[in-house]
């Protein structure tokens, strides 16, 4: 049952209670901030079926000063101590937030308190600026980010994740034998050629509508490798069948090549890499541009090995990582693949775009050219041009990226892609080991704080699994 407790405008509590406890406002509450108006407090709570109870609590006022007076007041009065004793499996929020924002996501009372005077002492030495709402770009991930057992929990507990991952194990039977949503469950090994890149795909489109339902919407999409599939079909331009089919038919095709290898090597200019590949006469690629100075590398084993030692013998602070790549993605190995691709994919549907889509092939393509079945075969063999897709992306507006994938991998690189600027776009995940919701609490509350307005009741964790 949903309950409102308001006092004077000055304090607005928002709470639901359950069947096992119900929440009283203690009378100090309400004679603290009677006389003061302008000023919200509202508490969201996992589900206690979870596996670790997390709260998120928002607070809100009309200025930086009747906020900093009235959470002062709140700190020394200590209602944290009933804040987080609340089991309530759907806590929520609704209604109207003021412009200066504070949200904090915490699992016990002292936690909670310890967060609190920190971030009061900081605004009380750093005068606090009332953000603006700041357009989010999705930036949706590729091959190498997926890791047994992700999605699982989500399933498990959040509706809407579930009913997106259902969508697509229902468009996938068309051309597998296997259940999808049966594999998630058994956290099936995401080394399997097929599994791997259709894992990857199911659960940035679940994160994303997830997002969406959160009231998250993106202002521009981007997608790295086989992140754009999803990045496409977020953006409207392919509709969820045709993106299976996409994913599907370019996971097949993979599984199939020759064998290669790949690595990935930083601290050194990229222009330098691609001068060192070409000496290897065909035999190697640089396959992602991460950032001016970071790259992968694809090819044939042996040129890449020996690529690696060169690099290594006369660069030592150089990094060089091997990538757990048993094939030589956006290489010469692509190129018979590239065709294929082209003939699996005719008659291919799509649709014009909702939200604008930059292509990693080139910034400058418009939707035109990706809605061609040609573009989708370019993009097997041709370079990603990641760094320059994401400087695009914010090239006119102060953005925040946010991760659309099962595990943050941007913004490792953010600092090198964004080296001629003071400062970095804020960057935000949506999941990472062990896979809860961790990640999308602590996004959407930084989200709040700028001042998107988040549907919080979307988080809300229940068992969603079927009854034996």
């Amino acid at each position: 049952m949903m309950t409102h407790v308001t006092t004077e405008p000055s304090l607005h509590i928002q709470y639901t209670d359950s069947d096992t406890a119900k929440l009283s406002v203690p009378r100090n509450a309400d004679q603290g901030h009677n006389n003061v108006a302008g000023w919200k407090w509202s508490v969201f709570a996992r589900s206690p079926t979870a596996r670790k109870q997390h709260f998120v609590v928002c607070f809100s006022g009309t200025t930086p000063e009747i906020f900093l007076k009235c959470f002062a007041e709140f700190i020394i009065e200590s209602h944290t101590n009933y804040l987080l004793s609340l089991p309530c499996s759907s806590s929520t929020m609704f209604g109207e937030h003021f412009k200066v924002r504070k949200a904090f996501v915490s699992t016990t009372t002292e936690h909670l308190l310890q967060q609190m005077k920190k971030m009061f002492l900081q605004m009380q030495q750093i005068p606090h600026r009332i953000n603006s709402p700041i357009p989010v770009v999705y930036v949706f991930s590729g091959t190498g980010s997926a890791w047994t057992g992700m999605c699982k929990h989500l399933i498990e507990n959040n509706h809407t994740f579930k009913a997106a991952i259902e969508d697509i194990a229902v468009s996938l039977r068309r051309y597998v034998p296997w259940s999808l949503t049966k594999r998630f469950a058994e956290s099936y090994d995401v080394g399997d050629l097929i599994f791997d890149p259709v894992s990857i795909f199911a659960c940035e489109v679940a994160l994303a509508r997830l997002w969406q339902e959160l009231g998250v919407e993106p202002s521009a999409v981007v997608g790295q490798s086989l992140g754009e599939v999803a990045a496409a079909h977020i953006a409207g331009i392919l509709p969820l069948d045709e993106a299976v089919k996409v994913v599907f038919h370019r996971s097949k095709i993979l599984s199939q090549t020759e064998e290669g290898k790949m690595i990935l090597v930083r601290n050194l200019e990229t222009t330098k890499v691609e001068a060192m590949c070409s000496k290897y006469k065909g035999k190697l690629n640089v396959s992602l541009f991460h950032s001016p100075v970071s790259c992968s590398v694809s090819g044939d084993r042996k040129a890449v090995d020996a690529l690696a030692n060169e690099i290594s013998l006369h660069q030592s602070e150089i990094k060089i990582i091997a990538l757990d790549r048993s094939r030589a993605y956006h290489s010469h190995h692509m190129e018979v693949g590239q065709q294929q691709l082209v003939q699996e994919l005719n008659h291919l549907k799509t649709e014009d775009p909702s939200v604008r889509m930059i292509s990693t092939l080139s910034p400058d393509y418009t939707s035109q050219d990706i809605r061609s079945t040609k573009y989708w075969g370019q993009h097997l063999r041709q370079p990603v041009q990641y760094c320059e897709a994401i400087r695009t992306a914010v090239s006119k507006q102060n953005a925040i990226l946010l991760e659309i994938a099962p595990r943050p991998i941007l913004r490792a690189h953010l600092k090198d892609i964004f080296f001629d600027r003071p400062s970095v776009p804020l960057c935000l995940s949506s999941m990472s080991y062990p896979g809860t919701n961790e990640d999308l609490l602590e996004s959407a509350a930084v989200l709040y704080e700028h001042n998107i307005n988040i549907k919080w009741e979307a988080l809300i964790m229940e068992n969603t699994s079927s009854p034996e």
